[in-house]
């Protein structure tokens, strides 16, 4: 049984990653960085578009999935990206339960799935742009775990992808000097440690010199946030006490045992240096204003510990079910990506706005395409129905050169029950273009935009 555990694994990886955000799986979708940084960049720069910084930092392994899935046509391109994140998710989940040694454990196949459900957001599980942070907690794992067992030219070639993609390396760069104490490996090991090194100072060399260093704020201030630590762990604020009084005594076991508890030791570190590296580039926010996703890393090893330390299975049961009560869920709108590929035929540029609800997009640029004739024009003063001249979908399209247009404007019926808002997107000089995609439901529709703006209409069958 124990030899078809990979593939265990594999399928629950994909069912909980489903189960995060289904919509994801349903729809074809970006989110964030997904489309305005790794799919733009990777269509207008190509391959130079793995050497730009993003965020202070070099983002490696994004990068070159966006670029390997440039190659593929681009209505599958969402596609793409999810195969990418679910393939590496079970790298992270497989790894763990090698690394941990989890056969041994009871719950060892439940165990390992644990960092593709801690309660840090469901925005870390499914998209490229939060891949980073379980490639952290991937990171974390590598550079403390045994490496006996481990293809030395995977290994360094690993740690060099890793190192590049976040600037968790940057943060480990002592738990692996002191691994090279307690282990003692330099000899056998040194290609491993000088290409991560290589690659760690390398994005050490893109981090000093970006804006995030110089926004840092006064190292004194983080002290006020260290409660975070333990007061919000958890979903039920009064759990997390509880849940970090576990974590002291199973932290004080690893740490008289040190050498084999090393790797998830180094994951707690990682995770509170974490927090504390995003309080402080972030210039002084509270932990109010920092989003889940940055305590991913810190809630993993907080689950972890006492599980792997104690081995006790009613441990392990309570653990598993304080992750099923605060299992996150998210639900996504769809954002049409194969209409507004149809639509794009139709006109030289077209934004697809993308998740979340920010001035998000994802760039298509057809060179064959040319501007065609819109199915019909109104001027966003009277209402029309789309379903009497278009079939599934109609596509909506208003450019401007005026800057004080560029502003959200909404569509909406009589009633209100349909609201969906223009975004404008500067498009070079002095013009403007926004574009949208709805429904061609029967109902009257009303888009309001200032009267001396005009709306083009194109029918997407």
């Amino acid at each position: 049984m124990k030899k078809y555990n990979w593939l265990i694994l594999l399928i629950s990886t994909v069912i909980i990653l489903f189960l995060h955000t289904p919509d994801v799986f349903i729809n074809k979708m970006l989110f964030a960085e997904d489309g305005v940084i790794f799919f733009n960049q990777a269509q207008q720069f190509g391959l130079n578009s793995l050497f730009i910084p993003y965020a202070g930092y070099s983002h490696l392994i994004l990068r070159l999935i966006a670029l390997l899935a440039s190659f593929f046509p681009v209505t599958i391109i969402p596609y793409i990206y999810l195969l990418f994140v679910i393939v590496l998710q079970f790298f992270v989940v497989f790894f763990t339960y090698k690394t941990l040694k989890l056969e041994n454990y009871k719950y060892g196949l439940i165990i390992a799935l644990f960092p593709l459900a801690v309660p840090a957001g469901c925005e870390v599980y499914c998209n490229l742009t939060n891949l980073q942070w379980p490639l952290a907690f991937f990171t974390a794992l590598s550079v403390a775990c045994n490496w006996e067992n481990i293809n030395k030219y995977l290994l360094c070639a690993g740690l060099f992808l890793l190192a590049l993609t976040g600037p968790f390396s940057v943060i480990l760069i002592p738990v692996v000097i002191l691994r090279m104490f307690v282990v003692k490996d330099i000899k056998i090991n040194l290609f491993v440690y000088l290409s991560y090194f290589t690659a760690t100072f390398i994005q050490l060399f893109v981090l000093l010199f970006s804006h995030r260093v110089h926004s840092a704020s006064n190292p004194l201030q983080l002290f006020q946030d260290i409660p975070i630590l333990f007061l919000k762990l958890y979903c039920i604020k009064f759990l997390s006490v509880i849940m970090f009084v576990i974590l002291v005594f199973a932290l004080y076991k690893a740490l008289r045992n040190y050498k084999e508890y090393f790797p998830v030791i180094s994951v707690l570190y990682l995770g509170i240096m974490n927090i504390f590296s995003a309080l402080f580039i972030l210039n002084g926010a509270s932990f109010d204003a920092i989003p889940g996703r940055y305590m991913y890393i810190y809630l993993t090893a907080v689950f972890l510990i006492p599980v792997i330390v104690f081995k006790n299975s009613k441990v392990t049961a309570l653990f598993i079910i304080l992750l099923f009560l605060c299992f996150p869920y998210c639900r996504y709108d769809n954002i049409y990506w194969n209409e507004f590929i149809k639509f794009s035929e139709f006109q030289k540029e077209t934004f697809v706005p993308i998740l979340p609800d920010f001035n998000w997009y994802a760039k298509l640029t057809s060179k064959a395409a040319e501007d065609a004739e819109p199915d019909f024009i109104s001027s966003g003063l009277q209402y029309f129905n789309p379903s009497k001249l278009c079939g599934r979908y109609a596509g909506l399209s208003v450019e401007t050169d005026n800057l004080k247009y560029s502003k959200e404007y909404m569509i909406s019926d009589k009633s209100y029950e349909f609201i969906k808002y223009f975004k404008f997107y500067h498009v070079n000089g002095t013009r403007y273009k926004s574009n949208v995609i709805i429904p061609a439901f029967d109902k009257d529709i009303q888009v309001v935009l200032p009267p001396n703006l005009k709306i083009n209409c194109y029918c997407i069958d």
